[in-house]
């Protein structure tokens, strides 16, 4: 060991000296290769006059120059190589040169073939002639660029109209720095046009195009793209309209108008045309300050704009409300007559219980081949007061009156009728309530209006109304479409006011108009059930006769289930048959009604039927168990199905109520010892290890001091075996 210790020590020292030495030889080699060339050739100017090209012959950026200049003579090879690496064109190659000429790459590979678009590398090689040390220099690229600017879209952002056709604006997406040039063209040929360039985000705006030369109409705009690199993309076309002109807008009718108060104005409107959009009358916008109620001058005025915004010069039509002349009438005079040079409207208002009262139009007279007629000039209006309020008749200005030729030009005005019991059954099974009959006319003569007539019945909204003429009823079914000024269809309707709250009617005959509620009433329904067993299933049949009139269909209610038997079209005395399956035997309650509009007939009182079970042998009830059949049916009423009650499960729990599992029990558990024999085995393989390591050197000293030589191999100490009776010596040695 102490040997050992004496070796290491003088190795140390060497290398402390040998290390300057080496350090000071390698410094004074580095000093002479400096001597010999102390920087090594470089390039002194390097100029690329583009460095994006467009090969397509078009004479802009078609190819690029590359100019070099070198600080000593070098060999050099000026190569084009592309992304991979490869050289794609060979430019120039020299043994010696300083300052060659410019040498140019027009885009082509040593094939004279254009490259495709992308960017290639300039790789300029050289070396120095007299020393040789060879540089590479790939620090400049230059790109290919043949494609031309995709297509884009031209938006006119601004409609073309008369406000702003000096100031039209187009805009584009493109790519950065490319050049817009655009034509406007009217149908005649007409032109405008310009350029712009795109910012370097691509954006092209125009503002300001003035195309007020051009002609109304579509316009064409076509246009294209350059880019900065001289490609040019194709021509592209976009279509707008422009219409500079507004609409004109024409009155129907005069514009100066005369109506009379408290009469319903209803404009005759006005048309509007376009020179591009055609008739847009449907664009017009109405105002007016019209009040029929206050007699007085107003406007009606119109506006209209066509869909480029061109605004129609505003039309006015003048409206003159004329105050109209009341007549009140009474039982001195209950005659009001109108003649033929009246200037206004007239009001007629009867008061309460007035009757037989008349209007005198004998004036307005005209007599014809088969008729007599007359014309209003102006609109009458009449308030009958009635205990219900004031039923209003309003027959309008320009209505003509129709008699037969002996009518002598009166008609009766309107007077409440009492009711005479004409009214008493509506339909079968349909009596009316609540009347209120009025007169209008003359009871002997019918007359006939070529326009509808309007009967406003007070806080009637949603009542039934109907007619009598020479004795027969007949029902107004038909509904208006507006309460003001409807479309008449047939010769009357019938609609609520605006308001909810009145009844009003549109005619166009005089005569006695009724207003009535309906009040239904239905026979009640005899009828009978048996009860049936067939196959071990329960029936229950239950029969009547219709009972006509307007039923529309009948309940059978069985232990209060409902089901529903549609009437037939025939219905009184018709015989109708219901089978419903029951589940069990007992009392069944049932009961049969009438239904029409969700009213019953009155009947309430059930028929209870009795589903007795059959007589059974006590021998047979002993032997045959049935099973039961779960079916769906109406239980008896006395019925009561037996609960059947929950299963306790019990489950292991400890005192705190926590369900356990199941625990297992001492023969199941086993010690595993495999892990404790692995590790003891470890143990020991550990301890031999590191014994024998010891051992070795131990060996090895103790044999180089007793000897006082270093041990040799076959040397050290001995291990003597003794096997039966001999002695043998082994050398003590262990591999290194």
């Amino acid at each position: 060991m102490k040997k050992f210790l004496r070796k290491s020590l003088i190795y140390s020292l060497i290398f402390s000296i040998m290390m300057p030495v080496w350090l000071v030889t390698g410094a004074l080699s580095a000093q002479k290769a400096e001597a010999a060339d102390p920087i090594g050739p470089t390039i002194t100017s390097y100029i690329l006059d583009n460095p994006v090209i467009s090969p397509n012959s078009d004479g802009v950026l078609d190819d690029v120059s590359i100019d070099l200049a070198f600080s000593e003579a070098v060999s050099v090879n000026l190569d084009i190589t592309d992304a991979m690496g490869a050289v794609v064109r060979d430019i120039y190659s020299s043994s010696s040169v300083t300052n060659p000429s410019a040498k140019k790459w027009d885009g082509k590979n040593n094939g004279s073939v254009l490259v495709p678009d992308g960017v290639y590398t300039v790789r300029v090689d050289f070396t120095d002639v007299s020393d040789g040390i060879n540089v590479i220099d790939e620090s400049q690229t230059v790109t290919v660029d043949t494609q031309a600017p995709a297509n884009v879209s031209l938006t006119v952002t601004t409609p073309v109209n008369y406000a702003n056709q000096t100031s039209v604006a187009i805009s584009a997406v493109s790519e950065p720095f490319a050049l817009l040039d655009y034509t406007f063209e009217d149908n005649l040929g007409a032109t405008v046009s310009g350029s712009q360039t795109a910012d370097s985000s691509g954006n092209i705006s125009i503002d300001d195009i003035d195309l007020s030369s051009l002609l109304d109409g579509v316009i064409d705009i076509n246009y294209y793209l350059t880019d900065q690199f001289g490609n040019q993309s194709a021509e592209q076309s976009v279509a707008t309209n422009k219409d500079a002109t507004a609409p004109v807008i024409t009155l129907i009718g005069s514009d100066s108008i005369s109506v009379d108060q408290y009469s319903y104005y209803l404009d005759a409107g006005a048309t509007a045309d376009d020179n591009i959009d055609g008739d847009i009358t449907a664009a017009i916008v109405t105002t007016s300050d019209v009040d029929t109620d206050i007699p007085g001058d107003y406007q009606v005025k119109y506006n209209a704009s066509d869909s480029a915004g061109n605004p129609a010069i505003e039309v006015v039509r003048d409206v003159e409300v004329i105050e109209s002349e009341i007549v009140t009438l009474s039982e001195l005079e209950k005659e009001v007559a109108i003649s033929s040079g009246a200037t206004a409207g007239t009001i007629i208002n009867i008061p309460l219980g007035l009757t037989d009262t008349v209007l005198d139009l004998s004036d307005l007279l005209v007599a014809g081949p088969s008729s007599q007629s007359v014309t209003l000039d102006h609109q009458i209006i009449i308030n009958l007061t009635t205990d219900s309020g004031i039923i209003q008749v309003v027959i309008p200005a320009g209505t003509a009156i129709t008699g037969s030729l002996t009518w002598d030009g009166k008609l009766g005005l309107p007077q409440i009728v009492s009711n005479d019991g004409k009214l008493l059954t509506i339909s079968a099974n349909t009596v009316a309530t609540d009347i209120l009959a009025i007169e209008i006319g003359l009871t002997t003569e019918t007359l006939t209006f070529d326009q509808a007539v309007k009967i406003v019945f007070p806080d009637s909204a949603g009542s039934k109304i109907g007619f009598i003429n020479s004795g027969v009823f007949t029902k107004i079914s038909e509904a208006c479409d507006d309460a003001d000024a409807p479309v008449m269809l047939t010769d009357e309707c019938k609609i609520n006011s605006t308001d909810g709250k009145d009844l009003v009617v549109w005619t166009k005959h005089f005569t006695e108009f009724v207003t009535y509620s309906e009040n239904v009433t239905l026979n009640s329904p005899v009828f009978s059930a048996v009860t049936s067993i067939e196959n071990n299933d329960k029936y229950l049949t239950v029969s009547w006769k219709g009972v006509g009139g307007a039923v529309e269909k009948y309940e059978i209610a069985v232990n209060d289930v409902k089901n529903y038997v549609t009437a037939n079209p025939s219905d009184l005395n018709q015989s109708y048959s219901f089978k419903l399956k029951v589940s069990d035997y007992g009392d069944y309650k049932v009961l049969v009604r009438s239904l029409v509009q969700n009213v019953y007939s009155s009947n309430t009182t059930y028929l209870t039927v009795t589903l007795t079970a059959p007589v059974t042998s006590v021998a047979t009830i002993a032997t045959v168990v049935e099973e039961p059949v779960a079916v769906p049916s109406i239980a008896p009423a006395s019925a009561k199905a037996a609960e059947p009650q929950p299963e306790e499960i019990k489950v292991p729990s400890d005192d705190s109520g926590i369900i356990k599992g199941e625990e297992s029990t001492s023969e199941n558990e086993k010690t595993n010892w495999t892990p404790w024999i692995i590790l003891f085995i470890l143990i020991v393989l550990a301890g031999a290890a590191t014994g024998g390591y010891f051992y070795w050197f131990a060996g090895r000293d103790e044999a180089e001091e007793e000897s006082g030589k270093p041990v040799q191999k076959g040397d050290g100490p001995k291990v003597v075996v003794r096997d039966k009776g001999k002695t043998v010596e082994r050398n003590k040695t262990k591999r290194w």
